[in-house]
Order: C-alpha cells, then sequence, then structure tokens
C-alpha cells in the first residue's frame, strides 16, 4: 500500500521521542471480544454462502472472536512545555486472519504560555482488509462467472491534523485547525481513493453552571483516481463536500 511507507518514519519519530528521553510513562491492556459479521455482509449474502462461499474470502466462518491490546507511550518535557504521546492498538481475529489489524498515532502539543497551545495529531491505519468485492476493471474478461471477479480489498487512511488552541482566563476556549486524511485502496479498487480537506473550528466555554460547545469542520473530499483511464472510474466521480456541526 501507498502508506506503507509512512511506517518506517512514523517508527523513527516514537524512537527519537522517547527512547532518546528519559522519564515516559507506559499503559497497556488487553481485550477480548466476538464479531458477529466482520466482513459486513448483508443478510442476503449469508443466506446464499452454500452457493457462493468465494465471498467469505479465507475466512473460516462469518464470526470470528479477537483478541486484542493497546499500548501508550507518555512524555512530559516540563522545561520545554511539551506534551509527546504514542499509541498503538492491535486486533487478531480467530476465524478470520485476513482482518487482523493494527494502528498508530502520535500526539505532540506545544504549550505557548498559560493560554495557547499548538497541537498536531497523525493517526495511520495501514493495509486494512475489507471484503471481497467485484472488481469491475474485469467484467469483461470474467463477464460469465463474476465469481471470478471477486478480489480482496485492503486499504489504508491516514489522518493529519493540526490545531492552534486559545484560552482566557474564564475558561472559555477556541480552537482553529485544519484536517488532512488520505484513504487510499489497494490497486484493484483505486477508483475509491480519497484525499480530503478543511478547516474546522470549536468554541467551548461555560455559563453559570452549564458546560457547552459549538464545533464545525467543512471537508472537501477529492476522488483523484476518476477519469484515470480504468473502466471503474469513468462513470462516477466520488468527490464530495461535507459539512459536519455540533452543540
Amino acid at each position: 500500500m501507498k502508506l506503507n511507507k509512512n511506517i518506517k518514519f512514523f517508527c523513527c519519530l516514537v524512537i527519537f521521542s522517547f527512547v532518546l528521553t528519559k522519564d515516559f510513562s507506559f499503559n497497556s491492556n488487553v481485550f477480548f471480544g466476538y464479531d458477529t459479521n466482520p466482513l459486513r455482509l448483508s443478510s442476503n449474502e449469508i443466506s446464499n454462502l452454500d452457493s457462493n462461499p468465494q465471498i467469505l474470502g479465507n475466512a473460516d466462518e462469518v464470526e470470528s472472536p479477537y483478541l486484542g491490546f493497546k499500548m501508550s507511550l507518555k512524555k512530559k518535557m516540563k522545561k520545554e512545555k511539551i506534551q509527546l504521546s504514542f499509541n498503538v492498538k492491535s486486533a487478531f481475529y480467530a476465524l478470520n486472519k485476513d482482518k487482523n489489524n493494527y494502528n498508530f498515532s502520535f500526539n505532540f502539543k506545544k504549550s505557548f504560555g498559560k493560554y495557547k497551545n499548538f497541537i498536531f495529531d497523525y493517526f495511520l491505519m495501514p493495509d486494512f482488509s475489507l471484503r471481497e468485492y467485484e472488481d469491475r476493471d474485469l467484467y469483461i474478461v470474467c463477464e460469465d462467472n463474476l465469481n471470478d471477479c471477486l478480489l480482496s480489498s485492503h486499504f489504508s487512511i491516514e489522518k493529519v491534523r493540526f490545531y492552534l488552541t486559545f484560552m482566557n482566563p474564564k475558561k472559555s476556549s477556541l480552537k482553529i485547525g485544519i484536517i488532512h486524511e488520505r484513504q487510499i485502496f489497494d490497486e484493484n479498487f483505486t477508483e475509491f481513493d480519497l484525499k480530503i480537506i478543511g478547516p474546522v473550528i470549536e468554541f467551548k466555554s461555560k455559563y453559570k453552571k452549564i458546560n457547552y460547545s459549538i464545533y464545525h469542520e467543512r471537508l472537501k473530499a477529492d476522488n483523484y483516481t476518476y477519469l484515470d483511464g480504468s473502466f471503474s472510474t469513468a462513470y462516477a466521480d466520488r468527490s464530495y463536500l461535507q459539512n459536519r456541526y455540533k452543540f
């Protein structure tokens, strides 16, 4: 996947931030779960498994128990007024190993005086397995048996966020920032690739004993593989504009 090369950079960043510094804290936990439909198959697809078992891919069953863990490293550099945190989360599926997944996140916070902060958030989930899908670019060669067009779909997601926060002595705060996100699918399903970018603003305050907040983000998604010459990208531009509000 195109984003996998970022893992090396991410590991170097963690080593520099934590291994070469002292006095960091470490936390970890283990969790267990059971997913009745990790492939997100429809009820019709499940009822037709006898005639179309290929939809399961490499899975043994529709359902699967899973085991997961989460690790967190945190570091405070009081003199420099910097806080660092690094998280790893992973899950392992007993009956569907293709759904095994992991993700990383990194947070950097720098304070400028008492009331101003700069925040950098980074999230990466590489090579996440979705399910078996029909590759429309293969229709012309397997139109007699569409099951031959079923291929495993994977995607990677990367999120980068920058924020500036301002707080006044009365405990109200303002956060402004920008979001940049990439959703990159494997080479068989590039028609779904997206680049998403947009501003975000959030205001928090307190009136008497009531806390309230107002949040807005405006995201523009670019389906940059549209009309790249393949059959699957010729008829659908998946770009979109989205406004989110939260009160």
